[in-house]
């Protein structure tokens, strides 16, 4: 049926198959949208009065408009062909999300409300699903749960029992006598094939329900007939027996849909609504009385992406992977850590992982999709479910509520970059502050309060610098603590759970375990603002959380060589006691999170490459075959900038955790180290005459300050030093008598011999990269900080207005001869005049091997750039202390 059309529909592709029929996705050509097409089978048509009887009930399914039932939009024929055009819901469908323990009382109730309230709406109009099960129920893209097929099941022809996939299938039928929906999930009347009423729809329901809260089929048997005899006489066990964490009242609710007579069953959905909402009071309040915990966890499920992973282990001895392995924990320690499982495998990066409260789930973010989403797994492996797919912006950081039910992100987009907070099963998200954008320093990670009441996150104030603020969300009053710390970024806060503490990371730019950069870890006792360092500014330590007790901090740390676990004995105050214990060896940690029990810790592991090539500046947007690598296997290259007559190329390049700067000679790709120092050397740039390049080190200080290498063998010459305020990515004005670059507060020019620097006065909280036109009159830059994204703006040296040439642009460089200024934009490299601010591609990237990074280079032929490789799984292990 693909590529065929029906009527004026055309069929794109099959998404589904059953004893309905098939499904695909169809445009509708006449009001341009996409829609479902189900093509039923063609033994409905076998009559006249079949028929009309169809379309008299489908009609009826049409008339029903529930927002958590799919609506059926139309039923047509089209040579001897029936089919029915429905709402295309993309989504996941609940079998994929049930998780192999059972979901907790939370998460169950936020998808439960909505499925009775769905039958509610049904059964009001007279209309009976007949088929309820977790294939026909789809939780969307957007959070929001839709039944399936509803009333369909009703309509469709008589049929022997057949056997689909793992479940057991039967065709459906009103008369008294016929066997009618899937006999896993249905009515013992049904099973009878006795006249059936709305009722069978809550005995249906009540099945997914115990599937929901314990991973298990209530009926269950070796085939058609046992399933069916199970269905008839089995009394399947309550629900919180199975999960004792569950309370008892829900067991009572579950019980009570699954009573064999119909009339010991709720007489209404209505009825089992209320019951659904006391219930759900009672755990609100914590009135619900449970049984004791499970003694014994469930068997891990591990996804078949990570079997290739699994299997090594197994090959090599998970003996070897956890005492002698990456895993292995070095003494001495008070923790070990067993039991590795994989639970993503996905391109990309998954990471920052993040336990929900009952530690059964784990929230994280990824760029699998294109653009960075939270994304849900449970902790014990199973399908993520994607719960910011189609927000049109990178949604970062996500923190749990302490109630478990929402999930806290932080959104960049522009002039819409906040904190906003989604349901983490299912609901719409919505906007917790107020515009933050750039000021946020690019990621403004929430944290909540124990209580719920309060979220906390990093933002840059215009008087007070970087500050934790603390918002109460009933009020929206806020109380901001500022940030000590010797950098332009403050992120990761974690607050300690006696809520007196708070950790977070001090950095001139966002720490990578590749990359090397020098980033720290400071506490702040939040009632005395007194701050406490935890390393010694020669390392890199981020990625903290805390011991239930308050009493330990968890981090990652490069000190030993590689991105490994850690832990830090802190004092009631915040003070540091004793020096830090490393937990790991080689684990090459992304990030990692202890939860909050203590028993179980996640983390994001993998490998991280950077290298440099070039491409031709063409007419037209050259494409990825005619990019050429520059450097090939590296590490990680952190910059590159060619030398004004193309023949050689500066490249910073991070080894064994330092970065130095290397010139690489492009005709015989001799690669000649310049730079030897402990110090990490970044943003390298070439002057004017080639024979000596400006960069930016941390060689003198805490702060990242400009320094001018000479080619001809004479010394480094510092330009500040001495000073404490740093910044990034300097540049050349063009007679080389100065040098401009990134400060924390805006744009600096400050001579190329040395002296005093001078702030350039621009309209911005942020005036990021500057660049000097090549006629030394115009300066360019990124402003941003006024919640607008970023944009590219051009102002005279001297002083005035600026001028905007783009939106959302990154990384200006100036073409030679200062017509044109390049960029980057979603992945590609542009062009925009100077004069007019007319805007072409220069870039083709299909195919391309990772992502556009960096700064720019250009020597007028050709466009210098990085390429970044990314990857990061989410893992989880057991914690065992000793």
């Amino acid at each position: 049926m693909i590529g065929q059309t029906l009527a004026h529909y055309e069929i794109l592709e099959k998404i589904g198959a059953g004893g309905m029929g098939d499904v695909y996705v169809a445009l509708d050509t006449t009001l341009d949208r996409k829609v479902a097409l189900k093509i039923l089978p063609p033994e409905l048509a076998e009559s006249e009065d079949r028929r009309s009887r169809f379309k008299r009930e489908a009609k009826a399914v049409a008339a029903l408009n529930h927002p958590n039932i799919v609506h059926v939009y139309s039923v047509e024929e089209v040579n001897g062909i029936h089919f029915i055009t429905m709402e295309l819901v993309k989504g996941t469908t609940l079998t994929k999300m049930l998780p192999s323990g059972g979901m907790d009382a939370k998460a169950f109730v936020e998808l439960a409300r909505p499925m009775v309230d769905a039958l509610e709406g049904a059964h009001e109009e007279g209309i009976t699903h007949r088929d309820l099960k977790p294939d026909n129920i789809m939780v969307t893209d957007k959070g929001a749960v839709k039944i399936l097929d509803f009333g369909l099941a009703k309509l469709a022809p008589s049929g022997a029992l057949e056997d689909v996939g793992s479940d057991v299938q039967t065709a459906t039928m009103t008369k008294q006598g016929q066997v009618v929906g899937t006999i896993s999930h249905m009515s013992p009347e049904q099973a009878q094939g006795k006249r059936v009423d709305h009722r069978t729809d809550i005995f249906s329901l009540g099945v997914v329900f115990y599937e929901m809260l314990t991973g298990l089929r209530p009926f269950r048997g070796d085939g058609p007939a046992a399933v069916l005899a199970s269905v008839i006489k089995d009394t399947p066990p309550p629900v919180n027996e199975v999960n004792p964490s569950l309370p008892h009242v829900l067991g009572d609710m579950v019980t009570r849909c699954l009573e064999k007579e119909p009339d010991a069953r709720y007489a209404t959905a209505k009825d089992l609504g209320r019951a659904l909402e006391e219930m759900a009071e009672q755990v609100r309040s914590g009135t619900a009385a449970t049984g004791a915990p499970a003694l014994e966890a469930t068997p891990r499920q591990i996804p078949w992406g990570a079997a290739v992973a699994v299997a090594a282990v197994a090959a090599a001895g998970l003996a070897w992977f956890t005492d002698f392995g990456p895993f292995a924990p070095v003494r001495p320690s008070s923790l070990r850590l067993t039991n590795p499982i994989q639970l993503t495998s996905a391109a990309g990066v998954e990471g920052n992982p993040v336990f929900s409260p009952d530690g059964r789930m784990i929230a994280y973010q990824s760029d699998q999709s294109g653009n960075w989403d939270i994304w849900v797994v449970q902790a014990d492996g199973g399908d993520p479910i994607n719960r910011t797919a189609g927000s049109p912006g990178d949604d970062v950081s996500p923190a749990w509520s302490p109630d478990g039910l929402q999930l806290a992100y932080f959104s960049v987009n522009g002039s819409d970059s906040g904190i906003y907070s989604v349901g983490s099963l299912a609901g719409e998200r919505r906007r917790l502050t107020g515009t933050l954008g750039i000021g946020a320093t690019a990621r403004s990670y929430p944290v909540w309060s124990r209580d719920g009441e309060r979220l906390g996150y990093t933002r840059r104030d215009p008087e007070m610098g970087i500050v934790f603020e603390v918002r109460t969300l009933s009020s929206g009053e806020t109380e901001s603590f500022p940030l000590p710390g010797h950098f332009a970024f403050r992120y990761t806060p974690s607050w300690s759970p006696n809520q007196k503490l708070l950790a977070f990371v001090d950095a001139a730019t966002w720490c990578d375990p590749a990359a090397t950069e020098i980033c720290d870890l400071w506490i702040l006792n939040l009632d005395t603002e007194e701050a406490f360092q935890l390393g010694t500014n020669d390392r890199q330590a981020w990625s903290p959380s805390w011991s239930a007790d308050s009493r330990t901090l968890y981090h990652v740390s490069n000190a030993g060589g590689s991105a490994d676990l850690w832990q830090q004995r802190i004092a009631s105050e915040g003070s540091l006691i004793g020096n830090p214990e490393q937990i790991t060896s080689g684990m090459l940690l992304r990030d990692a999170v202890v939860s909050t029990m203590g028993d179980r810790l996640a983390f994001s592991r993998g490998q991280r490459s950077s290298n440099a090539w070039r491409i031709p500046i063409l007419e037209r947007p050259a494409t990825w075959a005619e990019a050429e690598p520059l450097t090939r296997d590296q590490n990680f290259v952190t910059d590159v900038d060619p030398s004004s007559d193309g023949a050689r190329a500066v490249l910073g390049i991070s080894r064994s955790g330092n970065t130095d700067l290397y010139i690489l000679d492009l005709a015989s790709e001799e690669l000649q180290r310049v730079t030897t120092h402990e110090a990490s050397d970044r943003n390298p740039r070439w002057s004017p005459d080639d024979r000596e390049i400006v960069f930016m080190s941390r060689r003198d200080g805490v702060a990242w300050l400009p320094w001018v290498l000479p080619l001809d063998g004479s010394p480094l010459r510092p330009l500040t030093p001495g000073a404490t305020n740093g910044g990034m990515y300097p540049t050349w004005f063009p007679d080389g008598h100065a040098i401009v670059y990134q400060g924390s507060d805006g744009a600096y020019r400050i001579p190329s011999e040395g002296g005093e620097r001078v702030h350039m006065e621009t309209p911005f909280e942020f005036a990021m990269r500057p660049t000097i036109s090549p006629d030394g009159k115009w300066l360019a830059y990124t402003g941003a900080g006024d919640g607008r994204g970023q944009r590219m703006y051009v102002q005279p040296v001297a002083g005035g207005e600026p001028r905007q040439l783009t939106d959302d642009s990154h990384w200006n460089q100036w073409s030679p001869d200062g017509s044109e200024l390049y960029f980057r934009r979603d992945g590609q490299i542009w062009a925009v005049t100077f004069e007019g601010g007319i805007e072409r591609p220069l870039t083709e990237f299909q195919g391309a091997p990772g992502r556009l990074r960096g700064r720019l280079g250009t020597n007028g032929r050709y466009i210098y750039f990085l390429m970044d490789e990314n990857q990061g799984d989410v893992w989880v292990m057991d914690v065992v202390r000793e």
